[in-house]
């Protein structure tokens, strides 16, 4: 490298040399690591979100069974009431 390169290597805008393209590319690596963790974590959110998805559809449907159950039982004992005089 001749002297001139180096000092405008050096210098604030002038093109960079070996040692700071080293750097920079080491940085690019490690935003890229960065990066792929990222996705993965938002991988297994996803993943995450879509099992407790499936777990709260399974409790609303086990509340409107049980709901429902528990409108019939009404329903029947008012039934009962009116068809039986003297319960």
């Amino acid at each position: 490298m001749a002297a001139s390169e180096t000092a405008a290597a050096k210098e604030p805008g002038g093109p960079p040399g070996p040692t700071e393209m080293w750097l920079l590319m080491q940085r690019l690596d490690d935003i890229r690591r960065g990066q792929d963790e990222m996705r993965m974590e938002v991988r297994e959110l996803r993943a995450d979100m879509k099992a407790m998805e499936t777990r709260l559809d399974g409790n609303i449907d086990s509340l409107r069974n049980w709901s429902l159950g528990l409108l019939l039982l009404a329903i029947l004992g008012l039934l009962a009431k009116l068809l039986i005089p003297g319960v």
